[in-house]
């Protein structure tokens, strides 16, 4: 609803009908949250003035909105809503983020001198601290309940965000952050074309055989398809459907015909002939699947996949989807397992420079990254960038990879690790100028040098303390 006191008089109602039924927990909460989002409107429009005087009184106001909202939001946690939890988290670490950065930004008082100014600067950093400590525990444990809960929402987005806004920002809070910046995923949602002629690896007749269909109507509608015209594909279908009106082959070759066309709502009305029915055929679950995250809706998504999967365990390209969804929505571990299974079979089937292809090399990297699987992930950022002209994306991931397996790794390995990743590193400077990586490649070059600063002391300590030895 547009008018939000409108909608916010039908959520009051729906949650005064939750208070006295005690049913329907997910719209009780979903309407609590609703309301108590109005202490958090309150709280973001109280500026910090120029004006010192009136300084003091503003951020009085401030923080006891903020109290007011962190204490409104609890209960709404104990509804056991997974949704709402995460939610509830996110918009708490976001109140406490704007508070750190209300405080950071607040106007020097104009009277001190450059002394002063700077002992003033000091002070704020220290009382900012709690702020920034607690924005960053809520949206981790945001992010980790949503990995626990299998929930993706707008919240979780504003989390990552939120955290990327932390991680980049130069208020010299690097202590408080993982010192390797996040790294780049690319979106990669595969549609299954079976019956077209330009399906990929499912492309011979025979898989035709097993949706019940003859040689000749295979011949005409693969051939209709190539064509593209919208008259010949219909008749095509019709010959077919006039046979089995619910052939799964020739409803997906349909909605796969008006998806290419970007007419995404007539696509899931067709797919819906049959995912209405007991039986769940695979491949229109995928591409339901895929018509939901064009509409926004994640959680849809992910139960079609698993329907999918249900319905057919070897079935790569819903494993591979699912996985391209929770690795977009940060959640290594739940990517990690999904990928893993299904990577080999796929690439097989694919060119391998084909940007699909590297699109999800590159996310498995990423999620054998997030998940410490060292091994296979070198494996995997080798062959990436054994490429002739790599992505500067992947360049920048095949770094922070490096980066943190040095954490893990003995001396002298984690020295050459950071050696290579300084050498990435140097080189995407040099081609990120201009581009949105710059923040991110200059955060972790900084990480890089810090590293190698710490292994440089660390041999010279070493090496102080063997010659006092030998000198003994």
């Amino acid at each position: 609803m547009r008018n939000r006191s409108q909608a916010k008089i039908w959520h009051q109602k729906t949650l005064n009908l939750y208070n006295r039924l005690q049913a329907g927990v997910s719209y009780g909460a979903r309407s609590h949250f609703y309301i108590v989002q109005d202490f958090y409107n309150s709280f973001s429009q109280v500026k910090i003035p120029a004006d010192t005087k009136k300084q003091e009184s503003a951020v009085a106001k401030k923080l006891k909105l903020l109290k007011k909202l962190e204490q409104a939001l609890k209960p709404i946690i104990r509804y056991n809503d997974g949704e709402q939890i995460i939610a509830s988290l996110s918009l708490i670490g976001r109140a406490n983020q704007d508070m750190a950065q209300a405080l950071y930004h607040a106007p020097v008082p104009k009277a001190l001198d450059k002394q002063g100014k700077a002992r003033y600067r000091a002070g704020i950093k220290k009382l900012i601290e709690p702020y920034v400590q607690k924005a960053l525990k809520h949206y981790r444990l945001a992010l980790k309940k949503s990995s626990e809960f299998q929930v993706y929402s707008e919240w979780i987005a504003k989390a990552y965000s939120g955290l990327s806004g932390f991680q980049l920002f130069k208020g010299g809070f690097d202590k408080f952050f993982p010192e390797t910046p996040f790294q780049e995923t690319f979106p990669l949602q595969l549609l299954d074309n079976t019956g077209t002629v330009d399906e990929g690896f499912l492309k011979t007749w025979t898989k035709s055989l097993k949706y019940g269909l003859a040689k000749e109507d295979f011949g005409k509608l693969s051939q209709a398809m190539a064509q593209r015209r919208e008259s010949d594909v219909l008749k095509a279908i019709s010959l077919i459907l006039n046979k089995d009106p619910d052939n799964v082959l020739a409803i997906n070759s349909l909605a796969f015909f008006y998806l290419q066309k970007n007419r995404w709502g007539l696509a899931n009305l067709i797919l819906n002939r049959l995912s209405a029915k007991k039986s769940h055929p695979s491949v229109i679950m995928n591409n339901l699947a895929m018509i939901s995250l064009k509409y926004g809706d994640v959680r849809l998504a992910v139960t079609y996949l698993k329907k999918a999967l249900s319905d057919d365990r070897s079935y790569h390209k819903a494993r591979v989807n699912l996985a391209n969804i929770f690795i977009r929505q940060w959640d290594y571990g739940n990517a990690y397992s999904y990928y893993k299974n299904s990577y080999k079979e796929v690439i097989k089937k694919w060119p391998s420079k084909d940007r699909k292809t590297l699109f999800l090399l590159n996310n498995y990297g990423v999620a054998l990254t997030g998940a410490k699987k060292w091994s296979p992930g070198l494996f995997v950022f080798k062959n990436l960038v054994s490429n002739p002209s790599p992505l500067t994306e992947i360049l920048f991931n095949y770094a922070c990879f490096l980066t943190e397996k040095s954490k893990e790794e003995s001396r002298n390995q984690s020295r050459q690790s950071l050696l290579k990743a300084k050498e990435l590193v140097d080189e995407l400077a040099l081609h990120s100028a201009g581009t949105r990586l710059r923040r991110k490649v200059s955060l972790l070059s900084k990480s890089v040098s810090r590293h190698l600063h710490a292994h440089s002391s660390d041999f010279k300590l070493r090496s102080k303390k063997i010659q006092t030895k030998r000198k003994k």
